[in-house]
């Protein structure tokens, strides 16, 4: 699903939508992801989340994230924000004039239950990318992952070459969906190009050979694992 407004565009897509014998259109947890290209000057002004998990993972440019916890920060590809909006959390985001596009991934991701405490977390990569080895960016709490989500969800990304390269192994009860970003690779006799997005069962192994530099993200989703509805964007 495509989005149009003013300075900037946005592809939606929704994880779970041709799943079999389900009316969600979320993958478990995973709500929903946005792939947004964002203009120099564009402000989308202070607005209200509940009951989202929302990553924000930028690939280019910068932009300038201000919220109602008084906390104003400014995004790019090392650093990268997961906003866990729970009971309710404000935020505005700007691009100043002069400044290159953005192009990013906004995720929304379930929490387990309604109305938790609304918090923030913010930090710096080594790297802005990492080249041909899947990188562990986000996961449920008390995992590996430098940002959690309060679900069963995790985030993987990779840079990859003119390599094979597997994908993340999922475990039981976990489904991967697999989107790229941008550039193309082939998956057995199947050609993904930017936008296209793959569903992976645990059971499922393939290589992925990059045609040209491609960017990946992959989630792994529990889709036994409980989730609330509730959520503005995720629900």
């Amino acid at each position: 699903m495509e989005h149009w407004s003013g300075p900037f565009r946005i592809w939606r897509s929704y994880p779970g939508r041709f799943l079999p014998k389900t009316r969600d259109t979320g993958l478990g947890a995973l709500g929903c992801v946005d792939h947004a290209s964002l203009m120099p000057g564009l402000r989308v002004p202070m607005h209200t989340h509940q009951d989202d998990e929302i990553f924000s993972y930028l690939r280019e440019g910068a932009l300038t994230h201000t919220d109602s916890l008084g906390r104003r920060l400014i995004l790019d590809a090392r650093h990268p924000l997961m906003m866990n909006a729970g009971s309710g959390l404000a935020h505005e985001e700007h691009i100043p004039d002069g400044s290159p596009p953005v192009r990013m991934l906004q995720i929304f991701v379930r929490p387990t239950v309604a109305g938790l405490p609304p918090t923030l977390q913010y930090g710096e990569l080594d790297t802005a990318e990492s080249r041909n080895q899947w990188r562990l960016l986000a996961g449920p709490e008390g995992s590996e992952a430098p940002f959690h989500f309060r679900n069963a969800v995790t985030f993987h990304d990779l840079y990859l070459e003119h390599a094979t390269l597997p994908p993340p192994p999922a475990m039981v009860h976990e489904i991967r969906w697999l989107y790229v970003f941008s550039g193309h690779v082939t998956m057995g006799e199947d050609t993904l190009a930017t936008g296209d997005a793959v569903l992976l069962d645990a059971a499922g192994e393939v290589s992925l050979v990059a045609k040209e530099a491609a960017q990946l993200v992959c989630f792994h989703c529990d889709q036994t694992a409980p989730s609330t509805r509730n959520g503005s964007l995720s629900g």
